[in-house]
C-alpha cells in the first residue's frame, strides 16, 4: 500500500474475468458487424475509426457485468478487510487498453501502476 495501491491474488474467478472480457469484445464486434473479433480488428479501429472505437470503449465502462465485477461481494469483502466500514464507489470503472498500437502516445501505455 507504501505506492497507493495493492495486488490481491484470488480476488476473481477466472471465468468471471473470461466473461467481462468476452462481453466487451461483443461490443466491438457487433460495432465492426462481425461475429467475433480479433486484436488486431481492435487495434485497426483505433487506427481508422477512433470516434467508433472511443465509442465502443464508452460503452464497454457502462457494462453491468463489469459494474457487477467492480462492486463484487469479493471486492467489498477485501475492502472491509482494509478497514473500510462503509465501502463505496467513488468512480465508475475504467477500461484501459494498454498497448503501443491502441495509444495516441508512449504516455498511454508507459504508464506504471498508480491510484
Amino acid at each position: 500500500m507504501e505506492k497507493g495501491y495493492c495486488l490481491v491474488d484470488g480476488l476473481f474467478q477466472p471465468q468471471t474475468i473470461i466473461d467481462v472480457r468476452v462481453e466487451m469484445e461483443s461490443v466491438f464486434a457487433t460495432y465492426l458487424g462481425k461475429v467475433q473479433i480479433t486484436h488486431l480488428d481492435i487495434m485497426n479501429l483505433f487506427r481508422e475509426d477512433f470516434e467508433g472505437f472511443y465509442g465502443c470503449a464508452m460503452v464497454c465502462q457502462n457494462l453491468i457485468s463489469l459494474h457487477r465485477l467492480f462492486s463484487s461481494e469479493s471486492v467489498v469483502d477485501c475492502l472491509k478487510s482494509f478497514g473500510l466500514q462503509f465501502p463505496s464507489l467513488n468512480t465508475n470503472p475504467l477500461v484501459s487498453f494498454s498497448s503501443r498500437k491502441t495509444a495516441k502516445t508512449d504516455s498511454y501505455w508507459k504508464i506504471p501502476a498508480h491510484q
